[in-house]
């Protein structure tokens, strides 16, 4: 019993017999047991036997065919026996074997039929099988399955060798790979070891699989019930994501001759009302609605998801989740505990779809879950216990199995067939099923570790073969019902019988969660609803509507509330509820009018049109008041201002002619037809009745408007052509001192305007300019310009509008194409206005309505079929926006963009973290480099390998705050520690904080304050945030942006609850309520509001706190008093709220209140020089002024610590100062934290562990590299200082100071002065020399070693060399001589000098490198003659040394440590990176290690012993890096140059590599492969392709699976696909500019991360929640030219193991970046090749070209064996340990000990070396089921690791599938 492949084909005597259901065997072998006497079975007795059990299931045989199938049966299972024995009566068959076959090819589960089997032959009921019994059921079902089946009887050997290797897998007290038979023929194996042994055997499992799910019968197409069958509804939406709409905009071009209607200047104003949702009438056709358990309904409308309840009164009330953005298709319920209310769950189509899990009561989102598809979901399914989720995708049909908890996927799979009808769970989480149009399909899961099955549903012996439409459990009973309205019962996978028949086609199926005594629920396309109970009697029959027509009668709506006996049903787009008690009793939930195509709206009534009909509604009772039947199909509709008279135009048909009527006039007051009338052969599209009533206007289909004029027969009056596309919408105007209409404007669906008089000349645009226009429906209009600009910047488009007018003032109202309705002030003439948007339908509002005067305002969606009611609430805006006259703005506002933050973190021990952008770096224009004509190669060329440095950069410590334009950014932790930035944004939580982006990829990202690493990544909707705040629970996150968004996240869930704009001239702070996650307060200048989340809708309350003369006030920040809010305001005022009312206000400083802080019995607050400690009743118990601490710099940011308050300055400093007294902790004058208050641009090293910096503060700090608090802080009288210099060691401590800035800003700079200082132990200093020989600012200054020479370069582009001369050492005085003064094109930025002191090497910032004499001055012109010049430094950016670091980006600042024995060079970029090279670095190419690091330009980098020290032009940051060596590998000539399958090369092309990979998918049934450009998904079982991935556009060169072989990442010359292995569906493509030729790709243990080898570098990608979607770049490092063959993530997910020729290399995630570390190789390993590594539990296992396998704990060999002759080329991590490959076709499975457990023979003739490894685990993950091999020559084998067999499951040598490969490449070196 070998591999068996494909399906088996039955002998048609045994036809009737397979797919019998459980109960029927069942019966049959108690049937055997009845009547057999022994162990055979006669012909009679088979005969009986069938009689027996089988009669009532096959029901439609008689008896003579029954027993003419028993009799063909017998004879099959007679095939061995001879002539003779045949001929005799007494012929018997084996009843075991007769059982065994029939049960094998039954209908039953595969676990069911195991079970069976083991209760067969376990003869003695004794609960076991031993060998013998084991033997036997293998012999007799390989024997009685050849005879019903031609598939080739398995020799007895190979039958018994299987059963002896089941035995040994089962056996406990022996091996489970022992050889003996003797001990394994002792053991017995009970049922659920027997269960087991078979599931992970591959032979046993091809066998059952072999038998199992065969479909026999023919399933014909036509309908059995003698009528027409119509065609049911699959589950699809053809909705669209967005309308389209015209490109071009031909109206801007009629309007530009028209004066501007937008300023630039003009301030915005707000619109002055503001909407509120107050009802929906109408709901989503094809969507469900559902009951909650208190009788509340919910469904769908547009893209909300309304709930409507009843209050005490008895009235109706709408409340709404307006959670999802697209148009909602599904919804589903289920009733959980935990005062919650009911879970439902909500789907929508469209862009950016997505689940959403929600409240009832709360209406609150608990989880949302995207879509990976592009489709969306057309339905959704609870699991019954609630814990799982089902969704159908929409256009491509995926099935989707989520723990929606987790928001991870439990299963995906492709849909059979086109159309997919309905979808069910069936019995409990483990057993779903679909109904498709070409059959039922059931997916089962055996175990909870197991992948679901997919198993056919068949109808076996049942007359019918109808189309399957709906599918449910009752009780533990499987119905379907088919369209034509058809019942049928299901046993398993078989359909059983047919139970009922309802009154007509059935277009909707539902059962009741609760037990009650109803059981199925059924609605007919007739109008009709059938209550089944739970034996299928029919209990009622409701026929609800009897009124409407047949057309309005079908039912696509049907749900059943069985304990308050309540019936929902959809019809007409309505939704009703009727009571069973009371069969007349019928109330409308919700009520709609399919198809609106006009609308008109006159005081609180409105009118729609569509189909036939016309309705009026009361806005007040939300219902249709009258309504008419029309006998024409209606397309739009006008409503005159005297009320007596509505206008219709109608719809064209095909058959049309000039007498037909295309409009009527109908009588306002009764709805009777007035006059018919004929104008167009078209549709007409339009229409408006003029002001006066005397003229209306039809626009039409045919470009054509039409004037009738509205006497008797309402003539017509004007026909107005000129336009070129179909009329949109028709306006009315009048001269300013004239009530009758005169002109008309009209815009078309091209976007044309157009103005007219009404006799139908054609106006220009000029001439209108001040006409007076009646309705403004017009979209294309001056006065709408900037209203359009608004949109530009996204896909969404202006469709509608319409002007309303309340007592507060006008607003203009635009409906958009992508549903979103905006409010603008009117008129409009900002650029950009601001502007209210509001959600709610989900396609183009194609209609806006608002009644003069009133605040109702309804909108129309074509998309949703939906109208939606408004109602309109003044906005107070006199507090929170601009105005004309308004001048007045925050000193310290700053609405320029700001650099990208890359370090935003430190806590108190200085430890740090980046949160670098991941896009790519700005695009540097590079200046001309004319320092490149000047650069001359020495006589010996030094070495450049071009190779990585062999040291790293560890940041060990930070000197600075960023006080500077920053609020609220010191936090105390309970765990003691501070928390700061040096960046732009932060905000704690209890164990996290929260970072704000700013730059090119703005986010949010959350990190855990414990080790800081990211939780978290925020990017969508807030951009520039510039406030934070975490609710108490820590869950939910607000945040605030300049670009004027307030949005809410469950940043755990990665989930936005809501978001809105707010508007204001800047927002300070943001908070939520205590205790509170759906309430927040926010201020800013001259705001407060109060904000509340409903629904996922955001709405505020503006606070009228002052009055709308004054807007000098503005609230600067929030605080808390107990539960109540503090808002403190810049006039120095506190105030307090009870609840959302201001209560007392207190004068609590003189200046503007910085910061409130909340401490045990009160609150702190501070002021720009004070703090004041207050208790709760707001008396102030302590106040001290900074000022007189010491402290000289205003306070931005303040936080209260147990016995401290720690304040930070505006001067970049931290103290802390005592919470009770007010002193200074640290003692006085000293500072926690300190830096300069303006950037340190000039610093300078000495060799006795010290550096200084100076900075336009006029301070000189002395900083000591080991003790960062011992700093001497020396006072230069305010001066600026930009460069410093110290001595060389013999002259003692001299530092050279310049002084001077560029731009001269106050009296106290002093330009082109420098001085030298002698600096003392204690700090104290006293001048020794002064100079000023030049006018302009000192730009940098440099000594030479000796110490008797001082260069001193300037802003006026002159080099000052001195000469220094002193007596004594160290200096006590000095005698300074100006030796030369050199005259240069530009200002010097950097200067070397030579060893000798005699040469100066220049550059300056126009690109020139320069050489002079350093004592005459004298330039030398010719470089070539200083080409072996020996230089004391090497700071230069422009040189020979250093031209390989001018690569992407512009270097600012570098330092060459030359003394050491590496040399590297460490130089800073314009973007803030320092990146540190091998020196010299000669290559452009040449390999470097990056380090994000400052915020803007580094200005400096220098080396001291082991350290780098670095600052930054615009963070005000000393970063101090610690050097930490990384071993040199073993080099290889041949490593630099050669091109390599997997490692690094600079021209390696995908197209020179072929990837040899084989992997098992999600199931283990099938295996996935690249071959060329695609990925190909093989299902060996049937030798044929499946399916594949074509999405890559070159030859796919690495491929790797997920840990949860959900996903797939596969990569190709220039991205990286991530694609769901079931589905195919593409989720992500990870692209980068660098990221080119990708070779080798590992997922992390946790399925988060994914890294690329490629020719670029190293890349890592990071997704914080599973949504590679919106993955991110988080590590990007160049990975050195050594020929590479694996990489992997170890099991900590922070280390990368990187392996190739002679190296291996350790990758740790620190900070921003990845360090390395290269392994130390042991002699023996040192010429070797790593080919292959895993890792496993927590060590690195390697395989080498010798044959040996190496482990490594950490970076270090722990052990090392011989574990192959040949080279070890792969391995594969297993529950045992690991299995290794070599190139000699040998696979060895290991233990994690390295006991070697088995090996097995995958080799060819001649051997081929194998390239790929995988494995698939058996049930309980406990032990390798099989294992998958790729040889190099493209072979695909499988081996069972229970039995030892190997299989060959394609040949793409010898194109033994479709797409084999004929002529394989040349084998590269990677393994997988």
């Amino acid at each position: 019993m070998g591999q068996t492949i494909g399906k088996a084909c039955i002998h048609p005597g045994a036809r009737p017999f397979v797919n019998l259901p459980k109960s029927s065997i069942d019966t049959l072998r108690q049937s055997v047991n009845e009547v057999a006497e022994g162990f055979g079975l006669s012909r009679d007795e088979l005969k009986q036997i069938v009689h027996l059990s089988l009669q009532e299931y096959i029901r439609i045989l008689d008896s003579t065919t029954l027993d003419k199938c028993s009799e063909a049966l017998f004879t099959l299972f007679q095939a061995n026996a001879t002539e003779t024995t045949k001929e005799q009566d007494e012929a018997l068959i084996d009843s075991f074997e007769f059982l065994a076959t029939i049960s094998i090819v039954s209908g039953m589960q595969l676990d069911e039929k195991i079970y069976f089997l083991f209760d067969l032959f376990d003869v003695s009921e004794s609960g076991f099988l031993n060998f013998n019994e084991a033997t036997l059921a293998f012999r007799l079902l390989a024997s009685g399955t050849s005879k019903i089946a031609q598939n080739q009887l398995s020799l007895v050997q190979a039958i018994d060798r299987l059963v002896l290797k089941g035995f040994e897998f089962s056996s406990k007290e022996i091996s489970k790979y022992s050889k003996s038979a003797t001990v394994v023929e002792e053991y017995r194996m009970n049922k659920h070891d027997f269960f087991h042994y078979v599931f992970n055997c591959s032979e046993t499992m091809s066998f059952l699989t072999c038998f199992d799910d065969i479909v026999v019968e023919e399933r014909p197409r036509q309908s059995s019930i003698g009528v027409e069958e119509k065609k049911p509804t699959s589950l699809h939406f053809d909705v669209q994501d967005i309308e389209e709409t015209p490109l071009s905009q031909p109206w801007r071009d009629t309007l530009r001759l028209l004066p501007t209607s937008t300023d630039e200047e003009t301030p915005s104003s707000p619109p002055s009302d503001g909407l509120t949702l107050d009802w929906i009438y109408g709901r989503n056709p094809g969507a469900p609605a559902r009951y909650c358990t208190n009788g509340d309904v919910v469904y769908a409308a547009g893209s909300v998801v309304v709930k409507v309840s009843t209050n005490s009164c008895g009235k109706s009330i709408q409340e709404y989740f307006m959670g999802h953005a697209c148009h909602v298709t599904s919804i589903d319920v289920i009733p959980v505990d935990g005062g919650v209310g009911d879970l439902v769950a909500s789907a929508d189509v469209g862009f950016n779809s997505k689940i959403c899990v929600w409240s009832s009561i709360t209406l609150q989102p608990i989880v949302a879950i995207p879509c990976l598809s592009k489709s969306g979901f057309s339905k959704i399914v609870f699991s019954p216990t609630g814990k799982l989720l089902m969704a159908i995708g929409n256009a491509d049909r995926t099935i989707t199995v989520y723990d929606w908890r987790e928001r991870t996927i439990v299963y995906s799979s492709e849909s059979p067939g086109s159309h997919v009808y309905d979808c069910s769970f069936l019995s409990g989480d483990t057993t779903f099923a679909l109904c498709t149009d070409i059959g039922v399909y059931l997916w089962i899961q055996l175990e909870q570790n197991m992948p679901f099955s997919r198993h056919s549903g068949v109808f076996n012996r049942l007359p019918t073969r109808e189309t399957m439409t709906s599918i449910a459990i009752v009780e533990e009973t499987v119905v379907t019902v088919s369209f034509s309205g058809r019942v049928w019962v299901w046993e398993g996978r078989v359909c059983t019988k047919l139970m009922t028949h309802c009154s007509g086609p059935v277009t909707r199926l539902f059962v009741p969660r609760t037990r009650n005594s109803i059981g199925l629920c059924l609605s007919t396309q007739g109008g009709s609803v059938q209550l089944l109970g739970r034996n299928f009697e029919l209990l009622h029959t409701f026929v609800p509507n009897k009124g409407f027509d047949d057309s309005e009668r079908t039912i696509d709506i049907v749900c059943v509330h069985p304990v308050l006996d309540r019936v929902l049903v959809g019809q007409n787009h309505s939704l009703y509820q009727m009571d069973m008690t009371n069969k007349g009793d019928l109330s409308t939930i919700s009520s709609g009018h399919p198809k609106i195509h006009g609308i008109s709206m006159r005081h609180h009534n409105v009118i729609t049109v569509g189909n036939d009909r016309i309705k009026i509604w009361d806005a007040e009772q939300h219902a249709v008041v009258r309504e008419a039947r029309i006998g024409e199909q209606l397309s739009c509709v006008s409503y005159n201002q005297q009320e007596d008279q509505i206008a219709i135009g109608f719809r064209a048909n095909s058959s049309r002619s000039s007498s037909d009527k295309s409009f009527i006039i109908l009588s306002g007051d009764d709805l009777q037809s007035i006059h018919h009338g004929c104008n167009s052969l078209q549709t007409l599209t339009a229409c408006m009745y003029s002001k006066d009533g005397k003229l209306l206007a039809f626009g039409s289909a045919d470009a054509s408007i039409y004037i009738h004029q509205t006497t008797a027969k309402f003539p017509l009056f004007a026909q107005l052509r000129g336009h070129k596309s179909p009329i949109s919408v028709i306006d009315f105007g009048c001269d300013i001192d004239s009530l009758s209409a005169s002109y008309l404007r009209s815009n078309t669906a091209c976007g044309e305007a157009m103005f007219w008089t009404t006799q139908g000349k054609i106006q220009t645009p000029l001439s209108q300019k001040d006409t007076v226009w009646e309705s403004h429906t017009c979209i294309y209009t001056e006065c709408l310009e900037g209203v359009h600009n608004s949109y530009e910047n996204g896909s969404s488009r202006v469709s509608s509008c319409c002007i309303s007018s309340t007592p507060k003032g006008h607003s203009i109202l635009i409906g958009s194409n992508d549903g979103n309705i905006r409010a603008f002030s009117h008129p409009s003439s900002a650029k950009l206005p601001l502007y209210l948007e509001y959600n709610g339908h989900s396609g183009a509002v194609r209609n806006i309505q608002a009644a003069k005067d009133s605040e109702i305002v309804y909108t129309v969606s074509h998309k949703d079929v939906c109208m939606f009611q408004w109602k309109q609430a003044p906005v107070s805006w006199d507090q929170g926006l601009p105005i004309a006259n308004m001048k007045n703005e925050r000193p310290f506002s700053d609405e320029s963009p700001t650099p990208e933050m890359n370090m935003d973190s430190v806590i108190s021990q200085m430890d740090s973290f980046d949160f670098s952008s991941t896009g790519t770096s700005p695009d540097v224009t590079h200046k001309q480099r004319s320092w490149k004509r000047s650069i001359v190669a020495p006589s010996y060329i030094p070495p450049c390998d071009g190779e990585l440095p062999a040291s790293n950069l560890i940041l060990e410590r930070i000197h600075g705050y960023s006080g500077f334009n920053a609020r609220n950014n010191l936090h105390h932790l309970c765990t003691g520690n501070v928390v700061y930035n040096i960046g732009k944004v932060l905000v704690r939580g209890r164990s996290v904080c929260a970072i704000g982006h700013d730059g090119e990829s703005p986010a949010i990202t959350i990190v855990d304050l414990k080790d800081m690493r990211p939780l978290s990544l925020l990017n969508e909707y807030c951009r520039r945030v510039v406030c934070l705040d975490f609710d108490e629970s820590g869950d939910y996150l607000v945040a605030v942006g300049k670009c004027k968004d307030i949005v809410v996240y469950d940043w755990k869930k990665d989930t936005t609850i809501a978001t809105f704009r707010t508007h204001g001239l800047e927002t300070l702070d943001v908070k939520f309520l205590k205790g509170s996650s759906t309430r927040i307060i926010e201020c800013g200048v001259c705001f407060v509001r109060f904000w509340s989340i409903k629904g996922c809708a955001l709405s505020f309350q503006e606070m009228m706190l002052d009055s709308s003369i004054n807007h000098i006030q503005y609230y600067s920040c929030i605080g808390w008093n107990g539960d109540h809010a503090l808002v403190g305001t810049s006039t120095g005022c506190i105030i307090q709220f009870d609840g959302t009312e201001s209560g007392r206000e207190i004068q609590a400083h003189q200046s503007e209140v910085i910061n409130i802080a909340t401490v045990k019995n009160g609150f702190i607050s501070s002021s720009s020089d004070s703090v004041k400690v207050w208790d709760t009743s707001m008396r102030c118990a302590l106040s001290f002024n900074t000022q007189q601490l010491g402290i000289a710099h205003s306070i931005v940011s303040s936080c209260w610590a147990d016995e401290s308050v720690f304040v930070g300055t505006s001067g970049n400093e931290i103290w802390q100062l005592s919470s009770s007294k007010g002193s200074n902790l640290n003692g006085t004058g000293k500072v926690l934290v300190r830096s300069h208050s303006s950037s340190p641009l000039g610093i300078s090293v000495s060799s006795s562990n010290s550096f200084a910096t100076s900075g336009d503060d006029g301070v000189l700090s002395v900083w000591n590299l080991f003790d960062h608090q011992k700093v001497h802080c020396i006072d230069l009288d305010g001066v600026s200082s930009r460069s410093c210099a110290f001595s060389p060691h013999q002259l003692g401590t001299l530092i050279a100071v310049g002084f001077g800035k560029p731009v001269k800003d106050n009296a106290r700079t002093v330009n082109g002065k420098w001085i030298v200082l002698s600096v003392a132990d204690d700090g104290s200093t006293k001048i020794l020399a002064e100079r000023r020989d030049v006018k302009k600012y000192i730009t940098t200054m440099k000594w030479h070693s000796y110490g008797d020479r001082l260069a001193v370069g300037s802003g006026d582009h002159k080099i000052c060399v001195y000469s220094i001369l002193t007596d004594t050492e160290p200096a006590t005085a000095l005698d300074i001589t100006l030796l030369s003064m050199i005259d240069l094109t530009s200002t010097p930025i950097h200067f070397d000098f030579s060893r000798d002191g005699k040469y100066l090497k220049v550059n300056t910032e126009s690109y020139d490198l320069n050489f002079f004499e350093a004592g005459p001055g004298i330039h030398i012109k010719e470089p070539s003659k200083l080409k072996d010049m020996q230089w004391e430094t090497e700071t230069c950016i422009f040189g020979w040394h250093v031209q390989g670091v001018w690569d992407e980006e512009e270097v600012s600042s570098l330092d060459s440590s030359v003394e050491q024995e590496s040399p590297m060079i460490a130089y800073g970029t314009l973007n803030g990176n320092i990146k540190l090279s091998k020196f010299p670095c000669l290559t452009k190419n040449a390999q470097c290690l990056t380090y994000p690091a400052h915020l803007g330009p580094v200005h400096n980098v220098s080396w001291l012993p082991g350290y780098l020290i670095s600052t930054g032009e615009k963070d005000n940051a000393i970063m101090i890096w610690r050097q930490q060596a990384s071993c040199e590998s073993t080099g290889h000539p041949d490593d630099h140059t050669s091109a390599y399958s997997g490692g690094i090369s600079a021209t390696l092309s995908s197209d020179e590599t072929e990837c040899h990979a084989a992997l098992y998918n999600m199931s283990g049934q099938q295996i996935i492969y690249p071959s060329s450009g695609t990925c190909i998904i093989l299902n060996p079982g049937d030798q044929q392709m499946m399916v594949s991935f074509q999405k890559h556009d070159t030859t796919v060169a690495a491929i790797c699976t997920s840990n949860s072989r959900q996903l797939v990442a596969s990569a190709d010359s220039n991205s990286v696909r991530i694609w769901q292995s079931q589905t195919r569906n593409e989720v992500a493509t990870l692209t980068f500019e660098r990221q080119q030729c990708v070779a080798l790709l590992s997922f992390s243990s946790d399925d988060m991360k994914l890294a690329c080898l490629c020719s670029g570098g190293l890349f890592v990608w990071m997704t914080m929640n599973g949504d590679w979607n919106k993955a991110h770049l988080a590590f990007h490092t160049l990975a050195g030219r050594e020929k590479v063959h694996f990489a992997l993530y170890d099991t900590s997910q922070t280390i990368i193991v990187s392996g190739g020729r002679g190296h291996v290399n350790f990758w740790t995630e620190q900070h921003s970046t990845l360090a390395l570390s290269k392994a130390v190789l042991p002699q023996n390993l040192e010429d070797g090749t790593f080919f292959c590594g895993i890792a496993v539990n927590d060590k690195i296992v390697t395989g080498t070209s010798r044959g040996s396998i190496v482990i490594w704990q950490g970076s270090k060999v722990v052990q090392d064996i011989q574990a192959h002759g040949v080279g070890v080329t792969s391995l594969c991590a297993c529950p045992e340990g690991f299995l290794s490959g070599s190139a000699a076709g040998i696979v060895i499975l290991w233990t994690s000990s390295l006991q070697k457990v088995s090996s097995f023979d995958a080799a060819e003739l001649p051997p081929s070396p194998i390239r790929s490894l995988d494995m698939f685990p058996s049930l309980k993950r406990t032990a390798t089921m099989k294992v998958l091999v790729r040889s190099e020559a493209g072979d695909i084998y499988e081996i069972s690791c229970v039995t030892g067999n190997v299989s060959l499951l394609c040949n793409l040598r010898s194109n033994d599938i479709p797409t084999a490969v004929e002529n394989p490449t040349v084998p590269a070196d990677v393994t997988m």
